[in-house]
């Protein structure tokens, strides 16, 4: 196993496909507002100081700027198998 930390930033109005990771992540919101759901849940806002968690094999299916118009900036800190992919298909 291994540990990935990532920053992230998601352009306004931009949003994630739809993927899995092969471990579990842990996310912390740096600065904006992020739009954030797995496996066809109703999207929540993380705001800035707040933390979003995706298990193992979760499909993230919303994610990006919960604003039209400002940035969000997030850490996604992941364990997953050493070697493997950072982000998976759906």
């Amino acid at each position: 196993m291994e540990a990935i930390l990532v920053e992230v930033v998601a352009r306004p109005g931009a949003a994630s496909t739809v993927h899995r990771h092969p471990g579990f992540v842990l996310g912390y919101v740096l600065a904006g507002e992020m739009r954030f759901a797995i496996n066809g849940a109703s999207p929540e806002i993380v705001k800035t100081g707040g933390t979003f968690f995706e298990p193992i094999g979760a499909l993230h299916t919303t994610g990006g700027s919960a604003k039209p118009d400002a940035p969000v900036r997030f850490l996604a800190f992941m364990v997953a198998p050493k070697g493997s992919p950072v982000v998976l298909p759906a």
